[in-house]
């Protein structure tokens, strides 16, 4: 038999489930900081004054959206981790990482409260974001002991050495205190390549999601594929060589030869971060005090400067 009590928590929990559905499309609409409980009171059909009763303020609304969207991708990372064998170290980390863009490219604005801008004028209280906020780097740290203890992390370079093992432990020796990763026996210098691994994944996923290379420019899924992989290669966790990675010199070589015709060898290729990168070492390699360099107009206004800053004196040319 229902009682009166039950009807009403059961009316209650649907109230509040409705809420947060239209609260969620309000932040995709307008964003984190324009969130207004009037608005959203009347898109659910009640006066704002009843929605008190169920959330007590603009702050615990976010709270609650902040709570349900690390569960959601908690959820969802857990789904695919487990579909892996356990002693299939690399495969584990890529499941995570491919359950993580893909959550986080099917809820953007979800993706923007957590790992976007923080809101103005709000403090997540810890004792309650904490617990779902952590659950994917719990999965990882797990992920990161099960392979440590099986000898399957990849060899790091001083990695047995003292310094290093210091330094890593200035560095996170306060995460590795937290009581949740105390029980995992993990040296200082694995987790911080557990650490670096995540914020590279964390990066990648908001530059895609946020579109940081514009809106037409999505990322081809071999190449995340490959970035995962990279990820989690504890090679990749440090300065690469200022003139680039051997190989993908060599992979230049290779293209430049299929799609140019030109025959060249890998130490005349210096990889650079773009075009004004590659343009402003030209620029220092090749101008002397005084050179001047004819610049067609109209130019991006930066591009003066490297001109400058190698002693040349850029000679304006309408084009």
């Amino acid at each position: 038999m229902r009682t009166a009590d039950g009807i009403r928590a059961r009316n209650r929990a649907a109230i509040e489930t409705e809420i947060l559905q239209v609260a969620r499309a309000h932040l995709a609409a307008h964003g984190a900081a324009a969130l207004s409980l009037r608005a959203i009171a009347r898109d659910v059909g009640m006066v704002s004054s009843a929605l008190y009763r169920y959330v007590a303020s603009r702050d615990e609304l976010l709270t609650l959206l902040i709570i349900g969207a690390y569960t959601e991708l908690a959820d969802a990372v857990d789904q695919a981790h487990d579909a892996v064998p356990p002693d299939e170290h690399r495969a584990r980390f890529g499941a995570v990482a491919h359950a993580l863009r893909d959550w986080a490219r099917a809820h953007p604005h979800d993706w923007a409260l957590l790992y976007g801008s923080p809101v103005p004028d709000y403090d997540a209280p810890g004792e309650r974001t904490t617990e779902p906020g952590t659950r994917v780097t719990m999965v990882l740290s797990a992920l990161l002991d099960d392979a440590s203890r099986a000898g399957a992390l990849s060899p790091r370079a001083g990695a047995t050495d003292a310094k290093a093992k210091a330094r890593a432990q200035a560095g996170i020796g306060a995460m590795l205190a937290d009581p949740r990763l105390a029980v995992l026996p993990l040296d200082p210098v694995a987790m911080l390549a557990g650490v670096q691994s995540w914020t590279v994944l964390v990066g990648a996923v908001s530059r895609e999601v946020f579109q940081m290379l514009g809106p037409d420019f999505a990322t081809p899924d071999h190449i995340v594929a490959a970035a995962i992989a990279a990820c989690s290669d504890v090679k990749n966790h440090r300065y690469s060589p200022a003139g680039g990675l051997p190989e993908l010199k060599e992979a230049i070589v290779m293209k430049t030869a299929r799609d140019s015709g030109y025959a060249i060898d890998a130490s005349q290729v210096l990889v650079t971060n773009g075009g004004k990168h590659a343009i402003s070492n030209a620029f220092a390699a090749l101008l002397d005090p005084g050179d001047e360099v004819l610049l067609p107009a109209p130019y991006w206004t930066t591009y003066p400067e490297p001109i400058k800053l190698a002693g040349g004196v850029p000679v304006e040319i309408l084009a």
